[in-house]
């Protein structure tokens, strides 16, 4: 526009530097005799000229501007009237947030109680007033409405500013149902199933399937979710996210529900539920339940756990959990740990720093029970920092082979071909030693307590019973099965008997019969 300007300006100059040429040159003419007639006549020319250019430029031009006047005028009437029936609802609001001006559909669809000329428009609404000049805009609801509210400034200042609100309902809802219809994969197991129904009587045996089926009954009712019974003591239950909030916000109530199941005179029903809520499709979900129920039976069972967004929710595990350290399930352990052991020269046993007598006792167990097995086989224990000391000597004192070695040395006898044993702790953070553990590429646990989401990962085999009452237990348990080979020393067995009396208290807490047998 300026560059117009700057020609039009030229443009006149040259014009009249030409007129005032052709006047000088019309006089020079006139005063020279033989030439007077034309110079008369260049001077009547000259004048006409100047006259008609002045008459263009206050006439012509004028009405020009008069012209580009009604335009704009014409234009900026459009532009009102444009935005008064803009297609979504719009507002112009002070540096204050007060609307000083809105438009047709603003007073309709969102505001149409009175006039919200001089209301602050965070009273209007739960609106923020710095995400609306984003570009992503703030989602607000009003009238259940969803609108998609952006912000402009409107004047250099920015004093005024637009604001204007576009119907996203449609999408909002859809993006909602879509949220609520997501299938979510529930797994059910009952708590050591095959030991309860295997000490009732038969009549009694049919009253209790009964019961479990009437309880997934009614924890699928008023639902839209199918299940499946693919084992006499697992089902697969398929739950939409609408149905499935609910549940979790009720703490799972199926679990209280089936204690109340009594199975023979002394035992009660209990579940173990694994749920995989937020899998890209079903696959995904049902591979979060597995781990979610892994983690459930990890823990002692009678409670429920849900995987979502990678972490772990769990609900429930009030009651104490049954013995269940059943001994064809230890004979199995123990003979694919005996294969492991026999595939490796070396083995490393490690518990948890400043190691008591559960964690060092168990090692040392281990230790003499495979030394027959190995080339080498040790205890890696920090000298200074355990609570283990005067086992340790007694050990060393009246072993003629030696067992304990210092986390540096057994990081130098670590090689590819050395199977670590870690005992009493799945907790990586916890190890006598966190540079072997990192350089082991053969793990194997075995831990009493209950399973913890963030374990030593990852591991060739876990043997982790929560219902055991220490590490001890469970080592003498697996040597049991080791065969002729493993027999231990005197003073071996006296540690595995000290690490189950510290963690029973001298069997006052949590000793059942596999304790007992395991103390014998």
């Amino acid at each position: 526009m300026k560059s117009n300007n700057g020609l039009q300006i030229i443009i006149r100059i040259t014009v009249c530097v030409t007129m005032l040429s052709s006047l000088i040159g019309a006089f020079m003419l006139h005063s020279t005799p033989s030439h007077r007639e034309l110079g008369s006549v260049l001077i009547l020319v000259s004048v006409a000229a100047a006259v008609l250019w002045v008459l263009e430029e206050v006439v012509f031009h004028n009405h020009t501007r008069k012209y580009v006047a009604k335009l704009s005028t014409m234009i900026s009437k459009t532009e009102r009237d444009s935005l008064l029936n803009f297609p979504a609802p719009a507002i112009i609001i002070d540096s204050e947030n007060v609307i000083v001006w809105y438009n047709r559909l603003f007073g309709r669809q969102v505001y149409s109680e009175e006039e919200a000329y001089g209301i602050d428009l965070t009273e209007l609404m739960n609106i923020d007033m710095d995400k609306i000049y984003s570009s992503d805009g703030d989602l607000v609801c009003i009238n259940a409405h969803f609108y998609k509210a952006k912000a402009i400034h409107t004047d250099v200042n920015g004093e005024l500013s637009m604001v204007y609100f576009n119907d996203v309902t449609d999408y909002v809802e859809l993006e909602y149902e879509f949220r609520m219809s997501h299938k979510a994969v529930i797994i059910i197991t009952i708590d050591n199933f095959d030991e309860l129904m295997s000490n009732i009587r038969e009549s009694e045996k049919a009253h209790v399937v009964v019961e479990i089926e009437k309880l997934i009954e009614e924890f699928l009712e008023n639902t839209t979710a199918v299940s499946k019974k693919v084992a006499s003591d697992k089902f697969y239950v398929y739950m939409e996210e609408r149905h499935l909030a609910p549940i979790i916000e009720q703490r799972f109530k199926i679990l209280e529900q089936a204690r109340k199941i009594a199975v023979g005179e002394r035992s009660n029903l209990t579940l173990s539920i694994g749920v995989g809520r937020d899998g890209a499709n079903l696959a995904e979900s049902e591979k979060f339940a597995k781990q979610a129920l892994e983690m459930c039976l990890g823990r002692g069972g009678d409670q429920a756990a849900v995987k979502e967004d990678g972490e772990f929710k769990f609900f429930g595990g009030i009651s104490s959990a049954p013995d269940k350290n059943n001994k064809t399930r230890i004979r199995m352990v123990a003979k694919a740990m005996l294969e492991l052991i026999c595939n490796h020269d070396k083995v490393l046993i490690m518990g948890h720093r400043f190691g008591d007598l559960d964690s060092v006792g168990s090692a040392t167990g281990f230790c003499c029970a495979i030394r027959n097995m190995v080339k080498e086989a040790y205890v890696v224990v920090d000298p200074e920092q355990n609570l283990s000391k005067t086992l340790i000597n007694y050990i060393n004192e009246n072993e003629s082979e030696h067992y304990y070695i210092t986390p540096q040395e057994g990081l130098e006898r670590l090689d590819d071909n050395t199977l670590l044993v870690v005992t009493d702790t799945h907790n990586p953070a916890l190890v006598e030693s966190k540079e072997i553990l990192a350089r082991a590429k053969n793990v194997v646990v075995i831990d009493h307590h209950r399973r913890m989401v963030n374990g030593i990962e990852p591991t060739i085999m876990s043997f982790l019973e929560p219902n055991a009452s220490s590490a001890c237990e469970l080592v003498t348990a697996l040597i049991e099965y080791f065969g002729e080979d493993s027999n231990i020393t005197v003073h071996a067995a006296e540690a595995l008997l000290a690490g189950i009396m510290l963690d029973t208290k001298n069997f006052i807490m949590k000793t059942g019969v596999s304790t007992l047998q395991a103390a014998i």
